[in-house]
């Protein structure tokens, strides 16, 4: 497994205290021999030790996880999230967006920050 210092392969970072799906996503990440790193406010016990994985302790700031996501995330990289405003960041930045629903492209991205943007305002009337 490469680490993310090598620059050579591929990470895929997790917005890991929201994420329904560590246990898949360790189990891909782990069938395609990639490393895959948890960004975590909250403790994960099960997750640490696990080999291909890395759990990072963000703190509890907000926004922290996204922040430390960001900061490390190259281009050809992967995050997975359900924050559209990080996966807009992750595309800009010319790495892969995966939202709990899908794939996030240059495309639909602006469409699902519409929807969400509309949905907030029903609620709110």
């Amino acid at each position: 497994m490469k680490k993310p210092e090598d620059g050579s392969a591929p990470v895929l970072y997790v917005d890991a205290d929201g994420c329904p799906f560590k246990e898949e996503i360790i189990a891909v990440a782990h069938a395609l021999r990639i490393l895959v790193v948890f960004a975590c406010a909250q403790p994960h016990p099960r997750l640490a030790g696990r080999e291909g994985v890395e759990v990072l302790d963000v703190g509890d700031e907000f926004q922290a996880a996204d922040e430390r996501i960001l900061a490390l995330l190259k281009s050809g990289d992967a995050v997975a999230s359900g924050d559209l405003a990080l996966a807009r960041a992750v595309l800009e930045r010319g790495a892969h967006a995966i939202g709990w629903r899908g794939i996030f492209t240059s495309h639909n991205i602006s469409e699902a920050l519409a929807r969400r943007d509309l949905a907030e305002t029903a609620r709110a009337l």
